[in-house]
């Protein structure tokens, strides 16, 4: 039996969670733990070191399981690799979103794990319109009511999200540009799928999805949506105009590689209207 493992890589907001869902009803796919067990960026990323779990914190099984394989990374390719046989599955996964930021080295290190032990990686990444997914990331931190290191919540959104467009860690999780090249430096280009949030519920990115995995599509699922976050109050065209500034260079590249995101990504018309 084949044996792939779906390596998610962002982006945060991007639709992963929708992906997982719809892995999921697949009987040749096994979650495995969790849906993102966050292993690979707070082993890499300082940034993301507070999403780290030491021992005597671990509370449930997830925690474990997160704790388990930071300590002991040969258990993470070890795990997986159990699935396929224990589940009779040939496919599982890790869809963490915050893997955006990983680096090449961290990618082949990923492949080179499972490859050992005769598993396909095969990545998977989605992205949205920068600004709508840093509003997006702003007002799902606001919904759960808990500040994250990088993200307030004591202000109005605007302000809030004014703070933290241009952190580092923002930019981990938004340079869209990098992690393209860090992941075509680590897969092969037909082991890496890239589809983007405005369309991915469109039958036909469905199906080229499916296909990617070696899935027959299920297009009725285009409906469901997980983790949405209603716009409860809007953010000024500055405000979006100011963001869409900061990333710059990956709507330029992202539009260089994917012209569609020209049409598909409203952040355009605030860099245009800055050019006029």
């Amino acid at each position: 039996m084949d044996k792939t493992f779906v390596l998610g890589t962002g982006a945060v907001k991007g639709g992963t969670t929708w992906l997982h869902e719809y892995l999921l009803s697949f009987d040749a796919y096994h979650k495995g733990v969790m849906k993102e067990i966050r292993v690979w960026e707070t082993a890499t990323q300082p940034e993301f070191g507070e999403f780290e779990v030491k021992l005597f914190d671990v509370k449930d099984r997830g925690d474990l399981f997160r704790w388990t394989f930071r300590t002991f990374p040969a258990a993470y390719f070890r795990f997986y690799n159990r699935i396929y046989r224990r589940h009779r599955v040939r496919l599982t996964g890790d869809l963490t979103p915050t893997y955006t930021g990983l680096s090449a080295d961290t990618f082949r290190r990923i492949r080179d794990g499972f490859a050992r032990r005769g598993v396909k990686v095969k990545a998977v990444f989605l992205m949205r319109d920068p600004v709508e997914r840093c509003w997006s990331q702003q007002r799902m931190v606001e919904r759960m009511g808990r500040p994250e290191r990088y993200i307030r919540i004591d202000g109005d959104t605007e302000s809030n999200l004014l703070a933290y467009h241009a952190t580092a860690h923002c930019h981990l999780l938004t340079d869209y540009h990098r992690t393209l090249a860090n992941l075509e430096a680590a897969f092969a280009p037909e082991d890496i799928h890239f589809g983007f949030y405005e369309t991915m519920f469109e039958a036909d990115e469905i199906a080229r999805l499916s296909r990617f995995l070696g899935l027959a599509p299920k297009p009725e699922l285009v409906e469901n949506r997980f983790n949405t976050s209603d716009k409860t109050s809007e953010i000024s065209d500055a405000a979006k105009a100011r963001i869409a500034e900061e990333y710059r260079p990956v709507y330029e590249d992202c539009a260089a590689r994917f012209p569609v995101t020209r049409e598909i990504w409203g952040g355009w018309k605030h860099l245009d209207a800055s050019a006029s």
